[in-house]
């Protein structure tokens, strides 16, 4: 890796070849729901909405030890001729300001909940609002959230929940990454270094944290084994999470190995002392979830495959109109094995509120250890074929 070669110019600027699917789930009972005539439920997936997301590498430095540095920022791009659907549809959908706060709040003193309460009661805020797609993405916004942060400001960090906007509103990170003769090909643009760290600084137990040996998928190391562990790394799901191989795909004249995400990426480790993907202040998560409130804020959002695919029956069984799909849900990566870059891969997650135990609320006392999806987030990327173009 040298200024100059094309390899580098196409690093730096990559080309725009990923693209952002967003689904989001509306509500199509919440009267029904809140009232008891209905104990499930019903929600409607909302998709895709199709936006470009362009990745900037900047700040560039080869430093001494064979490793370089450089800023990693993203921004999202929509895209109208990609689009059949209107930003301007209006959904019925989770209100983060009533359910995350008052998950959050699950074991707050009775008095903390009871003003809690009546702030609620105040602004007659609901657990579910008609919005418009575009203020759910971009400009989530409810009176709760401006008092609450007047009062509480560790408790509400933004009057703006827009779920796109508080992903990338700040998406810069440094990266350092392995690039030298000395780390060899087997290393090469492997993290060594994330933001000065060695990992997130999310969770306590530092081999779950760290982030070394992960790859932004951009890249990966070169000398692709069949029986090496891929580690991807993704801060919106708060850790690196591993492909395996699974087969061989020809993709444009050349063998590809294709990696997937396993099935028990999100599930409950056998032994409990392995659990270390959680915040300790709050109880364990049924499997199929992943903790992910350290990297929100420590606001009770969990990660999972979309459509809570391979998760707990306990999670779905108050849901109705979950469809999950390994062809639609699943995550992989096709790799060139030599070069390590891929040829495709799409990755795949989906964003739930965690609902703790209710009591205290007693709106709110239906939706104890339930997770409600809120969206699910599909990045596509076909980079392999660009390189083919620019080298051509």
């Amino acid at each position: 890796m040298m200024k100059g070669l094309p390899a580098y110019d196409w690093w730096q600027s990559p080309p725009d070849e990923v693209l952002l699917k967003a689904h989001v789930f509306n509500v199509t009972n919440s009267e029904d729901f809140m009232r008891g005539r209905n104990d499930k439920l019903i929600i409607k997936e909302v998709g895709p909405y199709i936006f470009r997301e362009k990745l900037y590498h900047t700040n560039v430095t080869f430093n001494d030890n064979g490793t370089l540095t450089y800023t990693a920022t993203r921004k999202v791009i929509f895209l109208p001729e990609m689009n059949t659907l209107s930003l301007n549809e209006t959904i019925i959908a989770p209100n983060l300001a009533v359910l995350a706060a008052s998950s959050y709040l699950y074991d707050a003193p009775f008095i903390t909940k009871m003003a809690f309460n009546m702030i609620l009661n105040r602004f007659n805020s609901e657990p579910f609002v008609p919005i418009s797609v575009y203020d759910y993405f971009w400009n989530f916004t409810d009176p709760v959230l401006k008092v609450g942060r007047s009062v509480a400001p560790s408790l509400v960090p933004a009057e703006n929940m827009g779920i796109l906007n508080q992903i990338y509103q700040d998406f810069t990170d440094v990266v350092t990454v392995y690039v030298g003769v000395k780390s060899g090909p087997r290393n090469f643009f492997k993290i060594t270094k994330y933001n000065g760290n060695n990992g997130l600084n999310a969770w306590e137990n530092k081999t779950c944290d760290s982030v070394q040996g992960s790859s932004e998928g951009v890249s990966y190391h070169q000398n692709v084994y069949k029986n090496d562990t891929i580690k991807y790394l993704r801060k919106t799901i708060c850790r690196a999470l591993p492909l395996y191989y699974s087969e061989e795909i020809q993709m444009y004249g050349m063998t590809g190995y294709k990696f997937d995400l396993p099935n028990n990426s999100f599930a409950r480790p056998d032994n409990p002392d392995e659990e270390c993907y959680r915040d300790p202040a709050y109880p364990i998560l049924p499997s199929g979830l992943s903790d992910v409130s350290p990297c929100y804020f420590n606001l009770p959002i969990a990660s999972s495959f979309p459509h809570l695919m391979y998760a707990d029956p306990i999670l779905t069984k108050n849901l109705e109109g979950l469809a999950p799909d390994w062809d639609k849900h699943g995550s992989a990566a096709i790799i060139e094995p030599n070069s390590g870059v891929p040829f495709t891969a799409w990755a795949r997650s989906q964003s739930n509120i965690y609902m703790h135990s209710m009591s205290g609320f007693p709106r709110l006392k239906k939706f104890s250890n339930m997770a409600i999806p809120m969206f699910w987030l599909e990045y596509v990327s076909i980079i392999m074929r660009t390189i083919i173009y620019i080298t051509t």
